[in-house]
């Protein structure tokens, strides 16, 4: 559990920095998630995609964690954009 304090306490500067930086919320929110802190990752990863709405591994993250809490219909939701930006990438 050290670790994961220490790579949030690393990435809450980061934030701190660039608060409306989309990769350190991914971040964080990774963190929170991998800590086993799910509900409370899940406002990082969306304040990421509402600062960059084409970030697609904020929405993987959702997908997951979604899927995880048993929520359904928000992890369709997440999934259908991931595959909307899919669909947008060119090649």
């Amino acid at each position: 559990m050290q670790r994961y304090d220490e790579a949030l306490a690393n990435v809450e500067q980061a934030i701190a920095l660039a608060p409306d930086g989309a990769n350190y919320l991914d971040s964080k929110g990774e963190i929170l998630a991998m800590s086993g802190r799910l509900q409370e990752a899940i406002p990082f990863f969306q304040r990421a995609v509402d600062l960059n709405p084409a970030f697609v591994n904020s929405y993987k993250n959702l997908v997951a964690i979604y899927n995880k809490l048993g929520r359904k219909a928000e992890a369709e939701e997440a999934e259908r954009r991931v595959q909307e930006l899919a669909a947008e990438q060119p090649g």
